[in-house]
């Protein structure tokens, strides 16, 4: 082991990882950690792809509670991608600098730890279990990858866990972040021409915050070195994965048939290797929050049927190279997960491969979603027959059909109970209406 970190260079250590270098808006996340920041206890857990904002939530957090004069010498932030805490990424280390740290600490004012990618300490799971059982912390851990809590440490933990995803932008918070107003028609209105602008943008290159005041040529860049630091650090070495071009060939199958109905014996196929290896290679693609696996709703079981799967994109930033009408949908997708999470969402689909792109289903109510780039004339009639398959295979609970549109070019009446949205006032709506 490296010399021992002493409490001047820690602190040093925790006032540069806790600096809040980049503007921002307080996500809805945030605002839900804020209500209980002063509470004792759970544990709050935060997960998300790289570059959605995680740290940038922790750091301000850090600031509320220095506004509200908890010591600073009471909050330990550390961010384990510092190059300075290389050389302490075991339990026996980090130990030893929580311990210094609590030495220095204000026994009359209440102590929070901020854990920022955790994932690169290994078994760290048994460290925070160990201070979650014996003090009254108030313990913030984040980290870029979908099962970071191992069943066992959830299962043990129970309900004395609160756990967030946290998404890149939604279209919503791209206009909060630009101070651009649309919360009422008339503010839409006078704003039409910024919202439009960056509308096209949003679907073109997606919502991490840090793309939006790159220039279009940067953000490919962007990507690029975006997705190698995910596959390199959260794939190929937490899984000491052996073929770096085989993943990649697969994520590159996978963004040219977005939304594309496909099983893995496909896939296996192309990539010239096995279905258990793609099952697996996706999975770790989906555990870095890089893809979604969208599966179909059974009618007559209302159930799940797994044989064939959709595939969609966390961001549109990682479909780039996808078409119009392929961003459009992943765009749609990304709204739905936003709001409704991965486990309401489905394909609908009938023996007849007439298929609906999505279907959203509540407690009360079932909602299919047509995604259409330009609704005309020579397509009305095949959008609308996919939307009635709801109406064929599903009584008995309330059902509304969409047709989410870019374009729309049509001239003959639609039936009465379809709704035309434009992809503009889906994103923008609170919630399905």
């Amino acid at each position: 082991m490296q010399n021992m970190l002493d409490y001047n260079k820690l602190s040093e250590i925790i006032i540069d990882s806790s600096k809040q270098k980049q503007k921002g808006i307080e996500r809805n996340i945030e605002k839900e950690l804020t209500k209980i920041l002063f509470f004792d206890k759970p544990i709050s857990v935060i997960t998300g792809i790289r570059r959605s904002g995680k740290s940038f939530l922790l750091k301000n957090l850090y600031k509320k509670l220095l506004k509200k004069n908890i010591p600073v010498q009471n909050i330990l932030f550390l961010n384990f991608e510092d190059d300075r805490l290389n050389n302490y990424l075991e339990i026996k280390e980090l130990r030893q600098i929580y311990e210094m740290f609590l030495s220095h600490a204000d026994k009359n004012s209440p102590v929070y730890l901020f854990f920022d990618e955790i994932q690169n300490i290994p078994a760290w799971e048994k460290f925070i279990r160990t201070i979650y059982d014996s003090t009254n912390h108030r313990i913030y851990i984040s980290g870029s990858n979908a099962k970071l809590l191992s069943q066992e440490f959830a299962t043990t933990l129970g309900g004395r866990l609160l756990e967030y995803t946290l998404y890149p932008f939604s279209f919503k918070e791209l206009l909060n972040f630009t101070k651009i107003k649309y919360e009422n028609a008339f503010e839409r209105a006078e704003n039409k021409t910024e919202i439009d602008k960056f509308l096209q943008k949003y679907i073109s290159f997606g919502g991490l915050p840090e793309t939006f005041n790159l220039p279009d040529k940067s953000k490919v860049t962007y990507r690029k070195s975006l997705l190698d630091k995910i596959i390199i650090n959260d794939i190929i070495t937490r899984f000491r994965l052996q073929s770096v071009n085989l993943l990649t060939d697969i994520l590159y199958f996978l963004e040219k048939n977005a939304g594309k109905l496909i099983s893995y014996k496909k896939i296996a196929n192309v990539s010239k290797t096995n279905e258990k290896t793609v099952e697996q290679y996706i999975s770790y693609l989906n555990t870095a929050y890089i893809i979604e696996k969208l599966k179909k709703f059974s009618w007559k079981t209302k159930a799940i049927f797994d044989k064939n799967k959709k595939f969609y994109f966390i961001d549109n930033l990682f479909c780039a190279n996808a078409d119009i009408e392929k961003k459009l949908e992943n765009t749609c997708y990304v709204y739905l997960l936003q709001n409704y999470g991965k486990k309401q969402i489905f394909i609908g689909r009938d023996d007849h491969g007439k298929e609906i792109d999505f279907i959203v289903k509540t407690e009360k109510k079932i909602t299919a979603i047509q995604v259409c780039y330009e609704l005309n004339d020579e397509n009305i009639k095949r959008e609308v027959s996919s939307l009635q398959l709801l109406n064929k295979h599903i009584n008995n609970i309330e059902k509304e059909l969409i047709i989410v549109l870019m374009y729309n070019r049509i001239s003959k009446p639609i039936p009465k109970n379809i709704k035309l949205v434009t992809i503009k006032d889906f994103l923008l709506q609170q919630h399905i209406q």
